[in-house]
């Protein structure tokens, strides 16, 4: 197992650079406990509708395209099957953890810690260097910012999709025979083209469906324009195939994954803000209670903001 950035000597170092998550005082202990995991939530529970409409919608034209090229004309009722399995996030699902640079913000202490809440910050740095792989399924993890968009320019999105996936037919229309010349037992009935020219349609077939990946795997970071005050660092699972349930641990009532870490989390940890309340006294407490439990150099912290949270 690789060694993180801020297992080394200097890690009592505060970095330049920091990720900050808001949760409740009742859950810290999930996140500086040795075992640790860092979790990624199904996309349909996040709170802003809008979150991944285009990836979806482009991911269901896409796929549902490349099974009409390769496989000829397919039944409608299997390619709603197939929209149907991509929008509930079944197929190529996405998950999403959600940080803030924003270390002190009050629409997200209310927001997401309205009740004696914390702000967990992280190594951008260490946090980047710990994200390790799935062994058994191929995905992507990405950690980006997000991009955010009004509603109009996020339905233009969706409407260019509908108009680049048509752009995609007509320029494949030059091999649509070709794609369609395969019988069941994959056997050409008739040679319209060379080995060569298959070749570079085949080539380009696939350029253009990793191209269109890509712009799906893009809009997974665009949110809404009201959300664009929480500076939001969004680090996305997505998986290219059907993901077994059985892999899929629920955290409360919501569908999550485990994101692969090369080293323990709370090693990822730099400090804890104590969000504004009548229990923040306590709250800072527990807080050190639990970093020295664990042997940990974490800075902790009470927000100075003149604000009563609930408690």
């Amino acid at each position: 197992m690789g060694e993180c950035l801020n297992c080394k000597d200097n890690k009592n170092l505060i970095p330049t650079t920091m990720l900050w998550h808001y949760t409740s005082i009742s859950l810290l202990n999930e996140f500086l406990k040795p075992e640790a995991k860092l979790y990624a939530s199904h996309f349909a529970y996040v709170n802003d509708t809008q979150d991944c409409r285009v990836a979806t919608k482009i991911l269901t034209k896409v796929m549902g395209e490349r099974i009409q090229w390769w496989r000829g004309a397919m039944q409608m009722a299997a390619f709603e099957n197939l929209a149907n399995e991509i929008d509930r996030g079944f197929f190529m699902p996405r998950f999403i953890s959600c940080f803030s640079r924003a270390e002190d913000d009050l629409s997200q202490w209310r927001g997401y810690a309205p009740v004696r809440g914390v702000s967990i910050g992280f190594d951008e740095d260490a946090l980047r260097a710990a994200i390790g792989t799935y062994i058994l399924y191929p995905a992507r993890i990405v950690l980006q910012d997000c991009f955010y968009k009004t509603q109009q320019e996020l339905n233009e999105e969706v409407n260019k999709t509908d108009v680049d996936i048509k752009e995609d037919l007509e320029k494949r229309a030059c091999y649509r025979d070709f794609l369609n010349s395969y019988n069941d037992n994959g056997l050409i009935k008739e040679a319209k083209y060379t080995k060569e020219e298959t070749a570079r349609l085949v080539e380009r077939f696939e350029r253009e469906w990793q191209d269109s990946l890509h712009k799906a795997e893009e809009s997974i970071f665009w949110k809404h324009s009201a959300f664009a005050a929480e500076k939001e660092v969004r680090l996305a699972v997505m998986f290219d195939g059907m993901l077994p349930v059985r892999n899929i641990d629920v955290v409360g009532d919501i569908p999550r994954v485990a994101v692969p870490l090369k080293c323990p989390m709370n090693s990822l940890i730099r400090r804890i803000v104590i969000g504004p309340s009548v229990c923040s006294s306590q709250d800072e407490l527990l807080a050190m209670t639990l970093v020295r439990k664990y042997c940990l150099e974490v800075a902790v912290s009470k927000s100075p903001m003149p604000y009563r949270g609930r408690s």
